[in-house]
């Protein structure tokens, strides 16, 4: 499986970025599985979506709710 798909499949399955999926699957040796297994294992999940929300100035943790 070449660079690409191994991002693409990082990235539908995790729903990361893609800059997030090529350092995960630079630090798994280019391991799809081992990378993925990583991202939730490092408890990662949801940092992508925290640092689109904040980019695109939609709400924030700290405002949420009022």
């Amino acid at each position: 499986m070449d660079e690409d798909a191994k991002i693409s499949q990082f990235t539908s399955i995790t729903g990361a970025s893609a800059d997030r999926a090529k350092f995960f699957l630079s630090s798994s040796g280019g391991d799809v599985e081992t990378a993925i297994a990583t991202f939730f294992e490092s408890g990662d999940v949801g940092a992508d979506e925290a640092t689109s929300t904040a980019e695109t100035g939609g709400p924030t943790t700290e405002s949420a709710g009022e």
